[in-house]
């Protein structure tokens, strides 16, 4: 016996969302599908759209700092929360569409036994037919497309299949396909004078973000808005809300950030519909200034607000708020389904204590004269300090590159994972990454290496579009220089040292560069010790690093090219026969100095310096050293004495820094270390000369100084960088 039992759709109320997603269609609707076995019993199933809930509640007596020390104050509107009884009276017709509903029952089997979709819903109820069950569950679902359980079969699809669904987001949420919404009832269905009728109320799978952002600045300071962005959206939302406490979606979900929202004005609302994203609560954070990115847990949802601020003395300077909504204004960093979070921001000062303030160092600076340098190394000195530089440009000569990127990752790093660099992230063109540690702490001594890819996907070490080496160091260039003949201004350090061990101690070394190749070599592992000795291969009791694979490749056609170099910053190419050059064919004698030429020699040292070239390894400031650099430098008058205790040189005057014995990586003996605590090479930016295929460096040992020696180019060397002229 069939009988229909009817759904009554009451008036729908209350703000709904939509996603734009591929979970949303548009096609025809394939109409009702008839049931599976099983009587059909009358009966009258309500259905309602909940309002949207505002947590403000929690809002209001949270602890705050004094207005000086906030730099930016949040305020909430103090309405009630929206109940089915007031309804959401500030949703617009948009946001209440239903543009197609389909009704899911699940029998005593937990299998589907009937479904039915209708679209453009406008009625305030409709007639459903669903089936006579002792323990039934109906779900109701809005706005996720007409045919999307088209393929859900009668008596086979099952409720945990259903439970387990997801839609993804890759654009934008909008209302222009609905809101996603979904509610659902248990109970029987077989008796329709039992108490217990069936009831719906549609509840949105996303919430709804409001932001304004006004200004009250000091007398004679000036704030200015440029652009306001949603970032750290969730990717994939579960149409089953996630039991309470859970961290959703997972971790390893690609987040991604909504259109920044340029030329951006004050006092104007920016709304967003973003899918459900809980990361939780941080009970340790109890003020609003502490509730920055610092203490945020990975893959918060958050509106980052840039702008110019003037303190009326210093000249103005781009400002950045990152400003976290959730249940309340310290610890909670939920945003909820069926919520709406409306914030008022009010721009007070530039104050880098309270948290929210993202100060982005740019580090595309030469550190003397602050004028703008492009660099293939850049110096960090600030533990929890957001850093930028410009990846769309090469070192030092303002060439865009080929193909903008897409993604970025820490390709590698020391110390051990996020030990260096906490977040890194790609906005815009420019590479913004965080340093690990809390604000004022000592910086952590080590190095890294950051990638950007023109895949919007990160890669591998095998597939690099450009990459920069981060130094991550104490070490301050305009304090720790010495000068040498020539008016030669070096730095104290070999670049990618650590610059707070003694001297005689492994942290000194720093990192080893094959000659004109810009990615850096790591070396001897610190527990080693500094009479290390030979190693055979590349890799054996080398330093540990975090986040990549380190690699070699023997020199060749397809090899020995500056392309694979660059897309293979973690790959040191081998060489065992002359001319003992990574690069194949035709040396290129210009990668660490255009325009060298054998013209201008003195003394049999080179006198053409050239300019820094695009793969220089050297940060803004400075550059590898031209070849007539240690020209004053001897095994007399006290000039440059081995130190057997430090196993490395030095100078008796002020002017004079160490010098560790480092050895090198010997690139015929698979790029394994050798002559390490007894030997020193550091490269010049020279060729040895216009005929030969060697490279020019400073040499040592404990017995002799050769200020003009020359070495295999696929050797990976020590560099010490001096100032740029």
């Amino acid at each position: 016996m069939k009988v229909f039992r009817k759904l009554l759709l009451v008036g729908a109320v209350g703000a709904l969302f939509a996603a734009c997603s591929k979970d949303l269609e548009t096609a025809d609707p394939t109409g009702p599908v008839e049931p599976g076995n099983g009587e059909i019993v009358s009966n009258t199933l309500g259905l309602a759209v909940s309002g949207m809930k505002s947590p403000v509640t929690e809002l209001g007596s949270m602890e705050t700092r004094s207005v000086i020390d906030e730099a930016v104050t949040l305020s909430f509107p103090e309405e009630p929360e929206v109940t089915r009884a007031t309804g959401d009276t500030s949703a617009t017709d948009a946001e209440k569409a239903v543009k197609n509903l389909w009704i899911l029952q699940f029998g005593d089997e937990g299998k589907l036994v009937y479904k039915t979709m209708r679209k453009d819903v406008t009625a305030s109820s409709l007639d459903v037919p669903l089936i006579g069950c002792d323990n039934s569950t109906v779900y109701a679902v809005a706005n996720v497309g007409e045919t999307k359980f088209d393929s859900a079969e009668v008596d086979k699809y099952a409720l945990t299949t259903f439970e387990a669904l997801s839609f993804d987001t890759t654009t934008e949420v909008d209302t222009t396909n609905g809101l996603p919404m979904i509610g659902s009832w248990t109970g029987q269905t077989k008796d329709p004078s039992a108490s217990d009728k069936p009831k719906i109320e549609l509840k949105r799978m996303v919430a709804k973000i409001s932001f304004t952002c006004k200004k009250e600045v000091p007398t004679g300071h000036s704030f200015s808005l440029k652009s306001v962005q949603l970032c750290s959206v969730s990717p994939t939302t579960s149409y089953k809300a996630p039991v309470a406490g859970t961290i959703a979606p997972v971790s390893t979900a690609n987040f991604f950030d909504y259109a920044k929202q340029s030329s951006a004005v004050l006092d104007k609302a920016y709304s967003w519909y973003v899918p459900e994203n809980l990361r939780g609560t941080v009970s340790e954070i109890t003020l609003p200034t502490d509730k920055g990115e610092s203490k945020a847990p990975a893959h918060s949802t958050f509106i980052e607000v840039i702008g110019s601020y003037n303190d009326g003395s210093n000249p103005a300077t781009d400002i950045t708020f990152r400003i976290f909504p959730g249940a309340n204004k310290t610890n909670d960093f939920n945003i909820a389904r069926n919520y709406k979070y409306t914030i008022t921001a009010t721009v007070k000062g530039n104050n880098p204590t309270d948290l929210r303030v993202v100060v982005a160092t740019d580090l595309c600076k030469n550190p003397f004269d602050e004028s703008e340098e492009f660099a293939n190394c850049y110096m960090v000195s600030k533990a929890g300090q957001t850093y930028k530089f410009d990846a769309l440009h090469l070192a030092n000569n303002a060439t865009v590159a080929a193909n903008a990127p897409k993604s970025v990752k820490v390709l590698w790093e020391t110390n051990g994972a996020q030990k260096i660099i906490k977040s890194v992230e790609l906005k815009n063109g420019w590479v913004y990454f965080t340093t690990a540690g809390e604000s004022g702490d000592p910086i952590t001594e080590g190095n890294a290496v950051i990638a950007v890819y023109d895949t919007t996907t990160p890669g591998n070490e095998q597939n690099v579009l450009w990459s920069w080496h981060i130094w991550s160091t104490q070490c301050n260039p305009a304090e720790d220089a010495s000068w040498y003949q020539g008016n030669y201004k070096f730095m104290k350090y070999n670049l990618g040292a650590d610059c707070t061990s003694a001297e005689g101690t492994v942290g000194r070394f720093g990192l080893y560069y094959q000659w004109g190749r810009k990615d850096p070599f790591i070396g001897v592992n610190p527990t080693a010790g500094i009479s290390f000795g030979n190693q055979t291969s590349f890799a054996a009791n080398t330093a540990p690093t975090y986040g990549g694979t380190w690699t070699t490749a023997a020199v060749s056609s397809s090899v020995g090219t500056i392309d694979y170099a660059k897309k293979h910053p973690m790959t040191f190419i081998t060489a065992t026969a002359s001319p003992y050059d990574w690069i194949s064919g035709t040396r290129n004698d210009d990668l660490w100095g255009t325009g060298w030429s054998a013209t201008g020699s003195t003394g049999g040292y080179n006198g053409n310096k050239g300019k820094k070239s695009c793969y220089d390894p050297c940060p803004p400031g400075y550059r590898v050293p031209p070849q007539d650099a240690w020209s004053n430098l001897s095994t007399t008058s006290g000039v440059f004495n081995w130190n057997s205790t430090t196993l490395g040189r030095k100078g008796t005057g002020t002017a004079q820094n160490f010098y560790p014995a480092a050895g090198i990586r010997a690139c015929n003996y698979g790029g394994g270390l050798y002559n390490v605590g007894s030997e020193g090479r550091y490269w010049s930016s020279s060729p040895y000369s216009a005929t030969d295929p060697w490279g020019g460096y400073l040499g040592f040992y404990s017995t002799g100084v050769y200020p003009q020696n020359n070495d295999n180019r696929a050797h990976g060397l020590s560099v010490r960088c001096v100032q740029n002229f």
